[in-house]
């Protein structure tokens, strides 16, 4: 199974080394993930720990191995203590493993579309531009145009000019 993944991932030009991954608990990982979205960094930090862990092999469990991985999506390394010890962050944390649940996620990697349509585990490109294409024709169809009511005030235009 792991070597099948990294031969997708290389597929789609990832450099996964499933062979020097750390199985670990990574509940702190995701703790730190639900911090790093606090500073807007959750994206930053949720691709450092991928490759943290997918390429580099590093051990995902470990305090002083986040910390350097959250100083280097941003974080600062005092503050970013307080996504293991946060009751907080343990609680988004695991409201997101309820909401998974809650719409049939039973393991990783998985994909939600639109809350619509799933895809789970490692699935050829192809099958993430498929149900991306249909759930979007979807909800193209049920919102054909965007209808803002406006409040208009001063403003600029994209030329620059002002009001």
């Amino acid at each position: 199974m792991l070597k099948n993944v990294t031969d997708m991932a290389k597929s789609a030009g990832l450099d996964y080394h499933m062979d020097k991954t750390v199985m670990v608990n990574t509940q702190k990982a995701h703790q730190l993930i639900q911090f790093a979205k606090t500073k807007n960094l959750g994206d930053a930090m949720e691709e450092r720990l991928f490759k943290a862990y997918f390429t580099e092999g590093l051990n995902v469990a470990d305090n002083e191995v986040l910390t350097k991985l959250g100083t280097e999506a941003g974080l600062d390394a005092t503050e970013l203590q307080a996504a293991f010890t946060d009751d907080q962050y343990l609680y988004s944390m695991k409201q997101d493993i309820q909401e998974g649940a809650s719409l049939g996620v039973r393991g990783v990697p998985f994909f939600v579309f639109d809350r619509k349509y799933g895809i789970s585990g490692a699935q050829p490109s192809a099958a993430f531009t498929e149900t991306l294409e249909k759930s979007f024709t979807e909800w193209r169809k049920a919102n054909p145009e965007i209808k803002l009511q406006v409040t208009e005030g001063q403003s600029c235009s994209v030329d620059g000019t002002c009001d």
